[in-house]
């Protein structure tokens, strides 16, 4: 919006007019001598309601290149964009909580073995994702589809450059672009045959990463097309084989779990009055209880030494396997009309991993309504106290069934995604006008 107004103003008074208006003078306004009459011709004011077009809006876009992901050394899409300063905190390989993380309330989390951007913190389902200025198929968990797009689904190696708009695109893209928007481009090489090959591990030998690549072009007189077929392969690496990572709470060396192998008691002993928290000693199979004479029997009191350490069951780096078929195909129908298909097929497999479930029993447990109201006779065979045990009596049981094994999370995940679309140009007048039709289908 532009308004226009005429003032008439002293000489003696136009510095200050100026200071205040925060405006710039007309040329030679404030050289007039003193004393002259003159005429300020034109004010323009700006403000935040000025009728705007948000598509030729000045945006901060960061550019990048294939050049630039290949120096990084990265092993994939998501590994190279969640190392950017603007870059929040997203699920990537370093997530193992599947049993937690699978499809949380607010469609936020994808699982582990899936890796997304988020930009400043805002949430990866904040972030629209378009591949060649598409929208991308979100992820896929073991529970449902997320609100986020799992990266690994898109093949590193046919990207040609990154954008990412560093602002808010809501009011273009709708609420999914609240924390800007990351556009891939695709390759556009049609010539000959590229193949690439990559691996790596960590110093201390593990977390071993290997990366083949081969890609096919060929062009004709009217028609070019490429595939590009990639695999890609991620050990995992342990937490107990990091110093920083072998306890859930870094610098304590104690487990901080009461859901331990030999088992945890809370309840009300009528000798003493009150509740006492024990557990069997070491090594005993059949532990006898006699409040009596406490120092002879096979139970001592609950302590740090007794809780468990389930962070040396837990992947540091999920293992994930990829395999990546993309393929992308350009035929000009007329010299202004283009048939223009984009195929790609994404396999991944991956895993997450943690202790065996803990099973808690009694009201301190927060379980389930029959777990949290457990009656345990004093004649039962497996009631080492002697006592009925019930929910006034029996405040917490909990135990980890190790002779179960960890807790398994596979996942064997297969994303198809196929566009096809015809793009054309015009002349209107002095204008050339763009238009373009485009059938997308994924899974």
């Amino acid at each position: 919006m532009k308004r226009t107004m005429r003032i008439d103003v002293r000489s003696t008074l136009s510095t200050a007019l100026c200071l205040a208006l925060g405006i710039s003078a007309a040329p030679g306004l404030l050289a007039q001598a003193s004393g002259e009459e003159t005429v300020l011709e034109e004010v323009i004011i700006t403000g935040s309601r000025i009728r705007q077009d948000p598509l030729e809006e000045r945006l901060p876009v960061l550019s990048l290149t294939e050049q630039d992901y290949r120096a990084t050394g990265a092993s994939s899409l998501a590994e190279f964009v969640q190392k950017l300063p603007i870059s929040g905190s997203a699920i990537n390989q370093s997530n193992n909580s599947s049993g937690n993380l699978g499809f949380p309330p607010d469609g936020g989390g994808i699982g582990a073995g899936a890796a997304e951007i988020d930009l400043r913190y805002l949430t990866s389902k904040r972030v629209l994702v378009l591949v060649d200025g598409r929208r991308w198929i979100k992820g896929s968990s073991g529970s449902g589809v997320s609100g986020a797009v799992d990266l690994n689904s898109i093949p590193v190696n046919a990207v040609k450059s990154i954008e990412i708009l560093q602002d808010g695109a809501s009011a273009v893209y709708g609420s999914d672009a609240i924390g800007g928007v990351l556009n891939i481009i695709t390759q556009d090489d049609y010539d000959g045959m590229k193949a690439s090959a990559y691996y790596g591990q960590y110093n201390e030998g593990d977390g071993e990463t290997a990366e083949v690549d081969v890609r096919f072009g060929a062009r004709g007189e009217r028609g070019r097309a490429l595939v590009d077929i990639s695999f890609a392969d991620q050990k995992s690496v342990n937490t107990q084989d990091r110093d920083e990572s072998v306890y859930a709470l870094p610098g304590f060396p104690h487990g901080i779990s009461s859901g331990t192998p030999a088992g945890r008691y809370v309840f009300l002993d009528p000798t003493v009055g009150d509740f006492v928290s024990v557990a069997p000693d070491a090594g005993v199979s059949n532990p006898v209880w006699n409040p009596a004479d406490p120092d002879n029997d096979d139970f001592h009191g609950f302590g740090l030494d007794d809780r468990f350490a389930y962070q040396p069951y837990n992947h540091l780096i999920t293992p994930n396997q990829r395999l990546n078929v993309f393929a992308k195909a350009e035929f000009d129908l007329t010299e202004k009309v283009m048939l223009r298909v984009l195929a790609s097929y994404n396999n991944r497999e991956s895993q997450g991993r943690a202790a065996p479930v803990p099973l808690f029993f009694g009201p301190g447990g927060g379980s389930t309504f029959y777990m949290s109201n457990l009656n345990w006779p004093a004649d039962h065979p497996y009631n080492p106290f002697g006592v009925d045990l019930g929910p006034d009596t029996l405040d917490f049981i909990g135990r980890r069934p190790i002779e179960a094994g960890p807790r398994i999370f596979n996942q064997d995940v297969d994303t198809w995604y196929v566009s096809a679309g015809v793009y054309g140009a015009f002349a209107l007048g002095e204008r050339d006008m763009f238009w373009d039709v485009t059938a997308i289908w994924s899974e």
